[in-house]
């Protein structure tokens, strides 16, 4: 278990020539300040400080803007339009299934495959 420990494994490669090139090139060594050290405080190395708030205000400027995108959407304008004048349905986006554009306020179905589908859950509950 204990391997044996040459002194050559402590001693330091000598850089003193090395940094009085450098040195002779017109590099200075910069002190630091008391208590700063080389890498940087910051999380991951960040240039700017961000804190919870500035978290926070980023991500609800972008959900206001995402809110007022799709209120612009025509459809969600013409849906929130008959919300508010109290119609049941509306004329929205085409249907994937039977290609109709009427819509039920409420769920945004749309309603002929609304009145399918209950048709033939009627038709199951008379069956049994």
């Amino acid at each position: 278990m204990n391997e044996s420990t040459s002194p050559n494994m402590y001693i330091k490669p000598d850089y003193s020539a090395q940094v009085e090139q450098w040195l002779a090139e017109g590099n200075q060594i910069k002190s630091l300040a008391n208590g700063e050290g080389a890498n940087s405080k910051k999380f991951n190395n960040r240039d700017k400080s961000k804190s919870p708030q500035d978290a926070m205000r980023r991500i609800m400027s972008n959900s206001i803007a995402v809110d007022r995108a799709q209120k612009e959407n025509p459809r969600a304008k013409a849906r929130s339009e008959a919300r508010t004048s109290g119609l049941k349905r509306y004329t929205g986006s085409e249907c994937k299934k039977c290609g109709s554009t009427q819509k039920f306020v409420s769920t945004n179905n749309c309603v002929a495959c609304s009145g399918r589908s209950a048709a033939k859950s009627m038709q199951k509950k008379r069956a049994s």
